[in-house]
């Protein structure tokens, strides 16, 4: 026999103007994401930054045996690191979430953190 189970998504949180705990957030974006959500994602990160290249190294590829091995250099991002896209995707739902307006609910986001990914909600 089933058992129903009540989740609540990122966004619902977000709505109701409430903090997500981890647990929280975590279990909600493992339901959340699908192919058509990385494709919107990618809709709206890329606006901001180009792609990652992807660039050949001949050390490392003579060095492993492999022919034309290429390695995507996260660190031509603007914060040096991937979590740049994360904090974009997030800020841009977090903005429509409050109608384009932080302040309509009071509320806001503040970063107090150096790390990649306050680095990202700051940009």
């Amino acid at each position: 026999m089933a058992t129903a189970t009540t989740t609540t998504t990122a966004m619902q949180l977000l709505k109701q103007n409430a903090m997500p705990s981890s647990k929280e957030t975590m279990r909600a974006m493992q339901n959340m994401v699908t192919i058509d959500g990385i494709i919107a994602a990618s809709k709206v990160v890329y606006k901001h930054i180009s792609p990652t290249p992807l660039m050949e190294h001949p050390l490392l590829s003579e060095r492993l045996g492999i022919q034309h091995l290429r390695i995507k250099h996260e660190n031509h991002l603007p914060t040096g690191a991937f979590k740049l896209r994360g904090g974009l995707n997030y800020m841009h739902h977090f903005a429509a979430s409050n109608n384009g307006n932080s302040n309509n609910t009071g509320g806001g986001v503040i970063t107090a953190t150096r790390g990649n990914h306050g680095q990202s909600i700051a940009l």
